[in-house]
């Protein structure tokens, strides 16, 4: 019995070789279309699998063009050859947008295929680029165009369901990530307002300390009666007419000192 070095389970007469064993078609469902499997070791495919069944677990198919299929609830999209009651069933290419960084949707190869100039067609393409993937899809073969003659010359448009549908995915990759800058806006504006927060908590430490001084308080848990008796102590001894030198300044420091001191309790 050959062995499957992703599942360890029977590989089954549908394995393949791989770098180092072979793998079943069940595992096969979850490894990307475009992966070479014999230069590929067990480690980085078990590693491959284990991703995609996280994704697969909450993909569903809301909308799809060909081999790609959208799912707008959880803001992913993925490539399958085949499906099943309406949702893909290989699960290897499965992508979020928020991982995303380029892509685009157009026709390729266009080219005549009827005898008499009467039928063209393309391939509808799609780029995907991430940190780990940069590739071409084809969402779709032979897909007829719309098209006129003029001077000898053929003026082609693309299908009206692929306008539709690429229209569809670029509205959710915006929605997406307006939703990712929003998040992001209400974290720095978190971060700032703890900021201010901890630059009050400072300043009011600061103002406490400075208020203790001017009050001659050295213990730190006074209550409002002691604030008070040493603040009515201060202005009779540091009071303006017994000492005119220092004016009126001094008797507004102590009573701005007992104000801060008073509001804290």
């Amino acid at each position: 019995m050959k062995e499957c070095i992703i599942c360890k389970q029977d590989a089954g007469m549908f394995a393949k070789k791989a770098y180092n064993g072979c793998v079943c078609k069940a595992c096969r469902q979850y490894l990307p279309m475009h992966i070479d499997l014999k230069s590929c070791d067990a480690d980085y495919l078990i590693r491959l699998v284990e991703q995609a069944k996280e994704k697969a677990k909450i993909f569903s198919n809301t909308s799809s063009y060909g081999t790609m299929y959208l799912d707008s609830v959880h803001s992913m999209f993925c490539f399958s050859k085949n499906e099943k009651n309406g949702e893909p069933t290989d699960l290897g290419d499965i992508f979020s947008i928020a991982e995303l960084k380029e892509t685009g949707i157009y026709c390729a190869d266009i080219r005549n295929i009827g005898t008499n100039t009467n039928k063209v067609v393309c391939n509808v393409k799609v780029k995907v680029v991430t940190d780990n993937v940069a590739t071409e899809y084809i969402a779709a073969e032979n897909e007829p165009c719309e098209f006129t003659k003029k001077d000898k010359m053929l003026d082609v448009t693309e299908p009206k369901r692929l306008t539709m549908f690429r229209s569809l995915f670029y509205q959710m990759i915006d929605d997406t990530r307006f939703q990712i800058l929003k998040k992001l806006q209400d974290i720095q504006k978190l971060k700032e307002m703890e900021a201010e927060s901890v630059k009050k908590k400072t300043a009011s430490k600061q103002d406490m300390e400075w208020a203790r001084g001017v009050l001659f308080l050295e213990n730190t848990e006074c209550s409002p009666e002691e604030i008070k008796k040493q603040q009515k102590k201060l202005m009779r001894m540091f009071h303006p007419d017994i000492h005119p030198e220092l004016g009126d300044d001094y008797a507004k420091k102590i009573n701005n000192a007992a104000e801060i001191l008073l509001r804290e309790k």
